[in-house]
This record gives structure tokens, sequence and C-alpha cells, in this order.
């Protein structure tokens, strides 16, 4: 799962599902695209992460 910015600055608003992705250099496929959120009760962006399952865990798109 990835945040709805992820997807804008990734897939340039193309279709992400099922697209591939690497990150840290684990490979990743697109199985969904959360719902735009924006910003959290202390100001931290909520549309730039990424999710993934087992080991992998989460991460914050940076740049």
């Amino acid at each position: 799962m990835i945040g709805s910015e992820v997807a804008r600055q990734l897939f340039l608003c193309e279709q992400a599902l099922g697209e591939r992705l690497l990150v840290g250099g684990a490979p990743f496929i697109v199985i969904g695209v959360l719902q735009e959120k924006g910003l959290d009760a202390t100001g931290v962006p909520q549309d730039d992460r990424i999710s993934g399952t087992g080991d992998h865990g989460s991460a914050t798109l940076a740049g």
C-alpha cells in the first residue's frame, strides 16, 4: 500500500496498482493507494507513506 503522494511522485498520477517498485532494495508490488489524508494534528504529512508486509514494515518517502 502506498500513500497518495507516493503514487503521484512515482507514477505521475498514472494507475499505480500492480506497478513494481524497490524500497531499500526490496521489491514490492503496489496493491493499493491510500486515500489522501493531508497533515496529522502535529503537521506531519500522512500521504507519503509506503506500507509493506512481512519483515519490510513501512517507510516514509523523502525528497
